[in-house]
């Protein structure tokens, strides 16, 4: 179903060449509560802002958080005239079926450089659908080891993980079907998100044991965000901390935030295609 896409702000000219087939990110995890959601929305404006086309799928369709994140920033741009980028933006039905979640995303890789899924915290037939379609998996992993032990189940006194966990073992499970399907692996990229400050011993315990899962399970470990309160301040307008810099959205800049726009930026470029980062 269309949705979410008023012409507020036209963004930069494309970075992929003419013609060339969407490049797919799937926000993907096995748990709720990881930062799935504001991941999606800040890589999505991250990458207007750099200047790509971008197509949206929310196919968490009953929370459908990132869905109305854009609705808030629509009313917020055409309520306050201020020129804020959107993409162009898709929900899934509900229920959404895995031939749904083909056909949106097939909808979406027309006529845009990337395609971003914000997917539910669940492994299902359309969970794997549309993970198939993903040339690149974005996982963040929040601040706990019920979060890791998705990734890895860790033995602690050894520190180090003894066997892959479900996700992982889902992730392998796709990149076996790609691989059918005579198609080239993923791309698999884990933030450590949610990250406390000033940092925790479970923080230290979770970097590590990312650090040593990457190179065992094969995925790359990227900067994640830090636990901050101004994710959920910014909420109810629609914005990111990379709109901050319009003065007409009244919402002044502190350190925290500077370095949280950091933060969001370092993400962007790790996942831009090479030589394209212009955020």
């Amino acid at each position: 179903m269309s949705l979410i896409s008023p012409a507020v702000s036209a963004p930069p000219p494309a970075a992929a060449a003419a013609g060339k087939r969407a490049r797919v990110l799937v926000i993907g995890n096995e748990k709720g509560g990881s930062g799935k959601s504001t991941v999606a929305m800040h890589l999505v404006v991250g990458f207007l802002r750099a200047g790509f086309k971008v197509g949206s799928l929310d196919l968490d369709v009953r929370q459908a958080s990132l869905t109305r994140y854009l609705e808030n920033r629509a009313a917020f741009a055409a309520g306050r005239g201020v020129p804020l980028p959107m993409p162009t933006h898709r929900r899934g039905p509900n229920p959404v079926t895995p031939a749904d979640a083909t056909a949106e995303v097939a909808a979406l890789t027309q006529g845009h450089d990337l395609v971003i899924v914000d997917t539910p915290g669940r492994v299902d037939d359309v969970s794997m659908a549309v993970h198939v379609l993903a040339d690149v998996i974005v996982t963040p992993v929040g601040e706990s080891h019920l979060d890791l032990d998705l990734i890895g189940a860790i033995n602690r006194r050894r520190d180090r993980a003894v066997k892959p966990g479900p996700y992982a073992e889902f992730v392998w499970s796709v990149r076996q079907q790609r691989a059918r399907a005579g198609l080239p692996p993923s791309d698999w990229f884990v933030c450590h998100n949610r990250r406390r400050q000033p940092e925790t011993r479970v923080g230290r315990e979770v970097g590590r044991a990312l650090a040593d899962l990457a190179s065992r399970f094969a995925f790359k470990l990227i900067p994640g965000f830090s636990e901050r309160t101004i994710f959920q301040e910014l909420f109810p307008d629609g914005l990111t901390l990379l709109d901050l810099r319009e003065a007409e959205t009244g919402v002044g800049l502190t350190m925290s935030h500077v370095a949280a726009r950091a933060e969001i930026r370092r993400m962007v470029e790790a996942l831009s295609p090479a030589g394209t980062f212009t955020l």
